[in-house]
């Protein structure tokens, strides 16, 4: 493998420590996550680079196609340190999942310098124009009755409201 990329060989408490060690302890990058999104259809891979006391670690979710093709989302994006980034990652993904093509995206839900956005851009990433998602977090007062929080939502969201109640889920903490 080049440039000492490879698969983290260990469980998912061994995933979830190394990402607590390395300082980012995202939801999105937990294994716990990782489990969630398996009942889509999207696998976990797992890579992590080390170099000397430096480390850095992403947990892809990947879903194959034929022909080859593997697209791999990464919300959450790297942990660790962020200089180890470089352009043999993506090369080294493809061989490591085996495909001929390969789609990747990825979200950082840490702040970066722009010197970290300067190691970014020289491993040959480049910024999405057109991101997946919001990119506004939304806060809700959860102590308004339900009438007061949706008479002041846009139709959108109330739109989205009825169609949840369709849905037979019930909300539960997650840990």
């Amino acid at each position: 493998m080049s440039n000492n990329w490879k698969f983290f060989d260990g469980g998912d408490s061994d995933w979830d420590d190394l990402l607590k060690q390395l300082g980012q302890m995202c939801v999105f990058q937990s294994s716990r996550w990782a489990r969630h999104k398996s009942s889509t259809g999207w696998s976990a891979t797992r890579i992590v680079k080390k170099d000397g006391n430096s480390q850095i670690a992403i947990q892809c979710l990947v879903r194959k196609g034929p022909f080859g093709i593997a697209m791999a989302w990464a919300p959450g994006g790297f942990a660790g340190d962020l200089t180890l980034t470089d352009n043999a990652f993506v090369s080294s993904l493809k061989q490591l999942l085996k495909s001929r093509f390969l789609y990747i995206r990825f979200g950082m839900m840490i702040d970066f310098s722009s010197r970290d956005a300067l190691h970014f851009a020289n491993a040959g990433f480049t910024k999405s124009k057109n991101p997946i998602g919001a990119k506004q977090s939304m806060l809700l007062s959860i102590h308004l009755d339900q009438e007061s929080m949706l008479s002041t939502a846009s139709s959108n969201w109330k739109r989205n409201h009825k169609r949840s109640l369709r849905i037979p889920s019930s909300p539960y903490v997650w840990n």
